[in-house]
């Protein structure tokens, strides 16, 4: 099964803040290069003057911001014409503690269940995984998580339950493990004053509807 990394970025335009982002970046694709060594689709927005450079390393650049979900949506675009045919998602500020052992732990899981999606923590989209025969049929919903309109990961999995009980699959992590500090970010390329509680409300109304 040929298995290729995904990762959603974005680069601000605050110079303080863009440093910061980069550095996070590169660390995460160094780590990636060294225990995964697989090929790397990026969406690159805002990349500017910052242009990674490895034979790994797919840039699909956009001048402007895409959202998450848009950017999102371009990713399953990119994998879905391309002949891969498994996804690992990921997003620029991850950070990936492990070996190339426990890579290859991970990576022989799903070869050992292809034609599936393939949860690593909760509903997170960072370690998750999907084929492209899954893919193929699902999408993520033109929701705004910036306005505050639901968590896009925890309704795209949601989906994933409800409509492909039978291809899931939940990867025993072991050792490979992924940390990021999510809403507590201070240099967070989207969280600034979203609610959370509604934001949670609204996955949950959204998730319930999926159900009826």
């Amino acid at each position: 099964m040929k298995k290729c990394i995904g990762i959603i970025s974005y680069l601000p335009d605050d110079e303080k803040v863009r440093e910061v982002r980069v550095r996070r970046l590169n660390k995460l694709l160094h780590k990636l290069d060294e225990i995964f060594n697989l090929p790397i689709i990026i969406i690159a927005q805002n990349y500017q003057d910052f242009l990674p450079n490895s034979d790994n390393y797919i840039l699909i650049e956009s001048t402007k911001p895409l959202g998450i979900v848009g950017a999102r949506k371009k990713l399953r675009k990119v994998f879905l014409e391309s002949n891969y045919d498994c996804l690992i998602m990921l997003d620029d500020d991850s950070d990936i503690i492990g070996t190339r052992d426990d890579a290859k732990k991970y990576l022989d899981q799903l070869d050992q269940h292809p034609g599936m999606f393939y949860e690593f923590n909760k509903s997170l989209l960072k370690l998750f995984a999907i084929s492209k025969e899954v893919y193929e049929n699902i999408d993520f919903d033109d929701i705004n998580p910036e306005k505050g309109e639901g968590f896009e990961d925890r309704i795209f999995v949601a989906k994933l339950r409800e409509k492909f009980p039978d291809k899931r699959f939940i990867i025993e992590k072991g050792k490979l493990d992924e940390y990021s500090i999510s809403t507590m970010d201070a240099n967070s390329t989207w969280y600034t004053n979203q609610d959370i509680k509604q934001m949670l409300n609204n996955t949950e109304q959204i998730i319930k509807e999926l159900k009826m």
